[in-house]
């Protein structure tokens, strides 16, 4: 794309629009994590090889991430019992809020909405909101890049960082929830590979 030339935007006053439009997207909630059009239950921080099932619950997505969070090896997976893997012993992240209707790429480079619009715990807007960040950006536009991401989204902090460690895990060790999704009991729901 060309530059385009132009004044530099009040981020303040940007900052605080984007809130209003955030919080008219949040204001519209659902049970179920989904895509509007394919109900699918797909994001850039659930996607394993065995993913979760279409029109996931919220306590599976808090179940995914948890499992993640806690990983470890691969090794001490295998030596896990069905209970033990249904079960998830340290809870890291826990959205207690409904899921509510998200971008989900909220950045200066694309702020015109997908018509495939989402349905996904609050968090995943100001944690995708730090997904954009520029290399060649010096610390004051770092700083102000993330006071506009709190301004805009909400204060995730903690969270977000346990969807980073979740999603660094799982693109490591992509197999490793296997025998929790088979104890759970949604791997073949989720039209995922065999989990046998």
């Amino acid at each position: 794309m060309d530059r385009v030339p132009g004044f530099p935007l009040d981020a303040i006053r940007l900052a605080f629009q984007m809130r209003g439009i955030v919080k008219r997207l949040q204001s519209i909630t659902s049970n179920l994590a989904r895509s509007l059009v394919t109900g699918e239950c797909r994001s850039f921080y659930l996607e394993d090889s065995f993913g979760l099932p279409p029109k996931a619950s919220r306590e599976q997505i808090d179940a995914f991430i948890n499992f993640w969070a806690n990983y470890i090896l691969i090794g001490r997976e295998l030596k896990k019992t069905i209970m033990e893997d249904s079960v998830c012993p340290d809870v890291k992240v826990s959205t207690h809020t409904p899921l509510v209707f998200v971008h989900h790429d909220l950045a200066p480079r694309n702020i015109i909405l997908d018509p495939n619009g989402r349905f996904y715990p609050r968090l995943f807007e100001y944690a995708s909101m730090h997904n954009f960040h520029s290399s060649a950006w010096d610390r004051f536009a770092i700083w102000r890049w993330k006071l506009f991401t709190f301004v805009a989204g909400g204060l995730f902090h903690k969270e977000a960082r346990w969807l980073e460690i979740a999603r660094w895990q799982f693109t490591r060790s992509q197999y490793a929830r296997r025998f929790n999704v088979k104890a759970k009991d949604y791997a073949s729901v989720a039209s995922r590979p065999d989990t046998e």
